[in-house]
């Protein structure tokens, strides 16, 4: 789970990282009284910011409600924004790069240090970031930090104080990564972290100490379709079914099994002019009872007229158990609009026969395709049905 700013900074506080004084605001009433000029950031969860004009600075009270009005609830940098972060301006002298990454290569986390902070660290020559491997069997100690300091000729005794901070706050919190940038020097000579970039290891959310509103990565909190779907695999250890799903604004509901096919999948739909409900995927045997309940969230979407089932050839997962728990679904809900499957692989045609018993019990506009169909051209069928059947319904309304 990826942090807003304001998250981070209070994971970096309760590691006793400074951080600017300040107050997040979910409306104008909220601003308190500001005598010394404040920073007016956009609560977003991607970068770029500054150049996205998501920061502004004021000196007065009415400065800083002009701008918070300009970013509440406007849509920046593809996300609503809800919350707006209202803290001191720092008087700059020098800014710095922190940063700590999980590296899958060295299978240890790694950390960054760079006297080149405050810009995309992208940009900054590799020979500019200085990079130590972290053992942490042994953790990270000051005299690590000294080392790294030297090679970057900074010279700030402060320093390695605060870097041994933020490794604390990096494994306390079970983060995947962590940034300061930039770690402002202020004119006083007191270190500030003035952002904070935080991504927490969502395997460990049963033990982080603090709850943060569940979100997708696309910007926003997740809905109750989501939030739905992704419960479905917290008390069932049987393949997954749920734990990937995004709400789209399509009319066509999804139930693929498989990331990478789905995700190709998904790109077919699209080019065929179709437009998906959800992105989601079963796989790994999960029980009947877990896809029923994903096919339920699915068909749970206002407005669906499409149902597209749609997976590769299975190696061990069980067709049949698993469109049993399908079937269970669409007894009950009996959806009128056409629904299409494609799929292969252990018990299909015990599968198979199951769904289209269920088609004919209960009239359902069922077509099945087995692996001999290519996984994008069914795509393009679900919506040629689709359409038919959307012109089919205006012309009785008509």
């Amino acid at each position: 789970m990826k942090l807003y700013e304001f998250e981070g900074k209070l994971l970096y506080h309760e590691a006793g990282i400074p951080i600017p004084k300040g107050e997040v605001i979910e409306n104008l009433n909220q601003i308190s009284n500001i005598d010394k000029p404040v920073a007016i950031k956009a609560q977003t969860l991607a970068g770029k910011r500054g150049k996205a004009g998501a920061i502004k600075f004021a000196a007065t009270k009415q400065e800083a409600k002009k701008y918070a009005e300009q970013m509440l609830n406007k849509v920046i940098l593809n996300e609503t924004v809800k919350k707006v972060l209202i803290e001191e301006k720092l008087e700059i002298a020098e800014e710095y790069y922190l940063g700590i990454i999980f590296s899958q290569e060295e299978r240890s986390p790694v950390f960054l240090l760079s006297k080149f902070g405050g810009i995309d660290i992208e940009d900054v020559a590799q020979k500019d970031i200085i990079k130590h491997t972290i053992n942490m069997l042994k953790g990270f100690t000051e005299d690590e930090a000294k080392q790294m300091l030297k090679k970057a000729g900074i010279k700030l005794p402060e320093l390695p104080a605060i870097m041994t901070k933020l490794y604390h706050a990096f494994t306390s919190n079970d983060m995947k990564m962590c940034e300061i940038n930039p770690l402002i020097l202020t004119k006083d000579n007191k270190l500030v972290a003035a952002d904070a970039v935080v991504v927490l290891d969502d395997s460990s959310q049963f033990r982080w100490k603090h709850q943060f509103p569940e979100r997708v990565g696309i910007g926003r909190e997740k809905t109750e379709l989501e939030k739905a779907a992704n419960a479905i695999d917290k008390d069932d250890y049987r393949g997954v079914a749920g734990k990937t799903f995004i709400e789209l604004d399509g009319d066509i509901g999804m139930l693929s099994i498989g990331g990478g096919a789905s995700m190709a999948c998904i790109d077919a739909l699209i080019s065929y002019g179709g437009k998906p409900a959800n992105f989601t995927e079963f796989s790994g045997n999960p029980s009947a009872e877990k896809v029923e309940k994903l096919t339920r969230v699915v068909l749970a979407k206002p407005h669906l007229n499409g149902l597209w089932i749609v997976g590769v050839t299975a190696n061990f997962t069980r067709i049949d158990i698993t469109f049993q728990g399908i079937a269970n679904a669409l007894k009950d809900i009996k959806p009128k609009f056409p629904i299409v499957v494609r799929r292969g692989g252990p018990y299909e045609k015990e599968g198979f026969a199951i769904l289209r018993q269920t088609a004919k019990e209960c009239n359902l506009d069922l077509s099945i395709y087995d692996d001999t169909t290519p996984m994008t051209l069914s795509g393009k069928i679900i919506v040629d049905k689709v359409n038919e059947y959307k012109n089919k319904i205006k012309k009785l309304k008509k």
